[in-house]
């Protein structure tokens, strides 16, 4: 239900004024550079259109924050700016185009023309040549996590990053990216292959989210779907929503299911309820972060490794998801001996 409310343009999206900034800019620039090559209206401008290519652009931030929901906003307003210029169609060629349902890995939303994928799923030369075929005009593909893309796919979006091109044998033939962006998105920059992370274009760092964005996020969504939301109830979300727009859509989804459609007002009681079952309680604090707190407060310092084995998470990477809120509010802090517990997190141990 909580989808049907979720930001379709850049004016609707809360937070995050810089990334919005740099995106739009993109858009109007290649509607402008896209204006001055059709007034020419001749074909040697038209070969010159087949070049223009938007920059391939990087989203850093931690999971959550929004990265995908830019690239869907971008390549949607991408999308919109296409329908309303009079841009040639370079792949006119294929009859397919925008046409058929493409039954590959990773489909579309919209027919050929936006694809999400994970870097990981991109093992073949052959499963990229179905997005940069399908995807070869006015396209977008949003590549999540791109650091786990397989080391040997690198030589493949080299290419296509330097020379706009890529060599297709869906269509035994060169390809040129009319209008194609390739968006880039990481929660753990540091472990990108050096020369394709200095081979994108634009790089947008995400920002924390203040509780005012917090607040109007959830306000939003409310008045999108129509429910009234009292003060109190307001303030417990923002103090539960971890920081993270994703929690608080999740917090918003069980507490719309709670609710039905019998009653349209939200409650401090429902608010509680909803955060409740969702394993989230005072401070924002679940039971893997206490379990940190109290690992600290008896053995403190302690390296991240060493955490991660106590706590049993699955991965390194996945206990620093779970810290990056408890540093965020700085209950603990890195060191180089290793972690430690602040006063703060102490005096939050005690209160709860």
């Amino acid at each position: 239900m909580i989808e049907q409310a979720t930001p379709k343009i850049f004016d609707e999206y809360i937070g995050q004024t810089k990334a919005k900034e740099i995106l739009q800019t993109v858009l109007n620039s290649t509607k402008q550079q896209m204006r001055n090559i059709l007034a020419k209206n001749n074909q040697k401008a038209f070969n010159e259109a087949s070049m223009l290519m938007p920059p391939s652009i990087l989203i850093i931030g931690p999971p959550g924050y929004g990265k995908t929901r830019l690239a869907q906003i971008y390549a949607s307003q991408m999308y919109q700016l296409s329908k309303s210029e009079d841009w040639p169609q370079w792949a006119s060629d294929n009859q397919n185009y925008g046409k058929e349902v493409w039954n590959g890995i990773g489909l579309p939303n919209e027919p050929y023309f936006f694809a999400a994928t994970e870097g990981k799923d991109l093992s073949t030369a052959k499963i990229l040549d179905h997005y940069f075929f399908y995807l070869q005009v006015q396209g977008v593909l949003f590549i999540d996590e791109c650091q786990t893309i397989p080391e040997k796919m690198h030589e493949y979006f080299l290419r296509i990053m330097t020379e706009q091109k890529y060599q297709s044998k869906i269509a035994n033939k060169l390809i040129d990216h009319f209008g194609f962006t390739l968006i880039g998105a990481t929660t753990h920059e540091g472990k990108l292959f050096r020369p394709f992370l200095e081979r994108f274009k634009l790089i947008i760092t995400l920002e924390n989210y203040t509780e005012k964005e917090l607040s109007d996020m959830i306000l939003q969504y409310c008045n999108k779907l129509d429910y009234n939301i009292e003060a109190n109830a307001l303030q417990l979300l923002i103090s539960r929503s971890r920081d993270n727009p994703r929690t608080i859509t999740q917090n918003l989804d069980m507490l719309l299911m709670i609710k039905g459609f019998e009653s349209h007002n939200i409650s401090l009681a429902d608010a509680q309820k909803a955060t409740e079952l969702r394993g989230i309680g005072d401070y924002g604090l679940m039971s893997r972060d206490i379990q940190i707190l109290k690992t600290l407060e008896e053995h403190s310092p302690l390296g991240a490794e060493v955490l991660c084995t106590i706590i049993d998470a699955v991965d390194i990477d996945n206990y620093k998801a779970w810290e990056r809120y408890l540093i965020n509010k700085g209950y603990i802090i890195p060191t180089r001996a290793g972690r430690i517990l602040t006063e703060k997190g102490r005096k939050i141990l005690k209160e709860i």
